[in-house]
């Protein structure tokens, strides 16, 4: 479909992809409300929980569960599900999905399961399932297992990154934690590297701040140029890092690792109000810190 010719309501079952705006299984669908939005939220949300309960026990709390309804309001009737672990999502799964839809509101719902290219998003109806375009049954459980597969390799490569950006910058820690705790605002790292693959082009930062009542939360601040929150760790005092998902231990600093493409500007600047911080960083390659 043209984009010129898309309007602001989409109806029927487009994919991802021939999808413009907002949607409605029919014109004749009212309009949704953030009440309704709401309910039907904490219905599908139930559904997974008890689906998460009775496969993996009632202690599967988030962000530990391998996925969940976003539950942002979208403006129509569509519910978003991310999956940490694409393992889990199967055939048999989106099937579910489907009859849960049958019964809710007269199958004027849908769910978008989040994929990393729009070309992969699968777009679940009570009577069809798309991804690039409207499936048939036939075809629908290979792709839906191509995806899961494709999801699952991705994530692999991504962690493999991860493990490594973290074995990089661990010899900068040594010192971070008295650094960070004599600080009354932010302490600083800095470490730059050309790398390899998407990491190529990039300065690796990590700003810590003590983890108390006082401490300043980086995600109120604004950068320039464009900083990228990689990861956030607490950092304790032998330089270890514990996952920023957990309880943070009472002697820990929070860790931030930031990125941004490397430009002309080898320093990064933070705003919050009339407040700013100038971080100088290093050139590529250079020892950092």
């Amino acid at each position: 479909m043209d984009r010129q010719v898309r309007s602001r309501w989409l109806y029927g079952t487009p994919s991802f992809l021939e999808h413009d705006g907002y949607w409605k299984r029919a014109p004749s669908d009212p309009d949704v409300t953030p009440e309704e939005y709401d309910q039907v939220y904490h219905e599908f949300d139930a559904f997974i929980s008890h689906r998460i309960a009775a496969s993996r026990g009632s202690s599967a709390v988030f962000p530990d569960v391998p996925y969940y309804f976003r539950g942002n309001f979208t403006g129509d009737r569509t519910q978003q599900l991310d999956f940490r672990d694409f393992s889990e999502l199967t055939p048999e799964f989106v099937r579910e999905l489907q009859a849960e839809l049958e019964h809710v509101r007269g199958g004027m719902w849908r769910i978008i399961i989040w994929a990393w290219t729009p070309e992969e998003l699968i777009v679940v109806y009570p009577n069809v399932v798309c991804i690039d375009t409207a499936l048939s049954e036939a075809e629908q459980d290979a792709r839906v297992s191509e995806v899961a597969r494709r999801q699952v390799a991705r994530d692999a490569r991504r962690e493999d990154e991860r493990q490594a950006r973290i074995a990089r910058v661990r010899p900068l820690l040594r010192d971070a934690y008295g650094d960070a705790r004599a600080s009354d605002k932010l302490a600083y790292l800095v470490h730059a590297e050309g790398g390899s693959g998407k990491d190529d082009g990039r300065v690796w930062m990590w700003l810590i701040h003590p983890s108390d009542s006082n401490r300043i939360y980086l995600n109120e601040y604004r950068t320039q140029p464009y900083a990228q929150t990689w990861e956030t760790f607490y950092l304790l005092p032998d330089a270890s890092l514990v996952t920023k998902r957990r309880d943070a231990p009472d002697e820990a600093v929070l860790l931030v690792l930031w990125g941004f493409t490397e430009g002309e500007e080898h320093s990064l600047t933070l705003q919050r109000g009339l407040e700013t911080i100038e971080l100088p960083c290093p050139p590529l390659d250079a020892p950092g810190r």
